[in-house]
């Protein structure tokens, strides 16, 4: 895909002259800390713009130099770029200044990076022989294409198509406080569970409407449940008794008590003495120490029992 910033270089233009237009960004977050850093070390990414002064990334850091009193900002100007790719620069900016990507704007940037991706690619095989891309070939519409073609990370893509399909899979995560960092992360939590209780659980937030922050919470200690543990909580999940499935939650808002620490050192010398069973040459004392595994199992079974209650 043709650089259309790469033969640009900044002008300084007038910050009363820009024309922001409508953008998709309705709130510019946090200005503060970018306004520190400016004022710091100067602007060291100018904004970017078209057509004389429409401006076209840059949002954040030209309302932070008005704050700051200046009166020119230095600018790039990109001329005839698509209104597709236009769009995509701008979530781009928005996607690495503020972590603004809820569902519907994951789902209609992945629109707009395919279609970006499309256009380039058959601009692309339009090209003349001489001037199409060497080495393997992309297949189109693949995940290697589309980042190739719309000039962003393949970690990117990833991310938005991530976002999406665990949205469609587990619908609570299409709410309004659900943001992309926060769904890959329950997603994570999710597949930390056995595949069998991954429903269940999200049943289970699905009626608690707890901020992400909360259900993400409720996961890891799902998690970190023993499996007698977690199958009593998810089986009250799908209690027609109201207060069940109130107490499911509450049982898995709570932190379990970690097991006792001295439950790992006494697994590790069971594995010991069964491979000192083994080994032995004499029958009796094998059996000694057979009798000796027993009891050290007896011990075992007493803790994980305790850490269970």
């Amino acid at each position: 895909m043709k650089d259309h910033m790469g033969a640009a270089t900044p002008v300084e233009l007038k910050i009363s002259t820009i024309v922001t237009g409508p953008r998709r960004r309705h709130t510019m977050g946090n200005v503060t800390s970018l306004e520190r850093s400016i004022k710091a070390h100067g602007l060291i990414h100018p904004i970017l713009v078209r057509n004389g002064h429409e401006l076209v990334v840059g949002a954040r850091r030209l309302e932070a130099c008005s704050r700051l009193g200046w009166t020119t900002i230095p600018a790039r100007h990109i001329e005839e770029l698509p209104d597709a790719e236009m769009r995509a620069l701008e979530l781009d900016e928005n996607t690495e200044r503020v972590a603004l990507l809820d569902y519907e704007t994951s789902t209609e940037r992945l629109k707009e990076l395919g279609a970006v991706a499309a256009a380039a690619r058959a601009e692309e095989l339009r090209a003349p022989s001489s001037h199409k891309s060497r080495g393997r070939p992309r297949k189109p519409g693949s995940r290697r294409s589309v980042a190739k073609e719309a000039g962003v990370t393949e970690t990117t893509v990833r991310k938005l198509e991530r976002h999406v399909a665990l949205a469609d899979r587990y619908p609570f995560m299409k709410r309004g406080p659900w943001r992309q960092h926060s769904v890959l992360e329950a997603g994570e939590r999710l597949e930390a569970l056995p595949e069998a209780d991954r429903a269940k659980a999200a049943a289970l937030l699905e009626q608690a409407g707890r901020p992400p922050k909360k259900s993400i919470e409720i996961l890891t200690n799902l998690a970190r449940m023993t499996p007698t543990q977690r199958k009593k909580v998810l089986t009250l999940v799908t209690s027609d008794d109201a207060h069940e499935r109130e107490t499911a939650l509450t049982m898995a808002a709570t932190i379990p008590p970690p097991p006792d620490p001295g439950l790992e050192p006494l697994l590790g010398a069971r594995r010991e003495i069964e491979l000192a069973i083994a080994s032995l040459r004499a029958i009796r004392f094998a059996e000694l120490a057979k009798a000796l595994l027993a009891q050290l199992d007896d011990l075992i079974r007493a803790l994980k029992t305790d850490s269970q209650a």
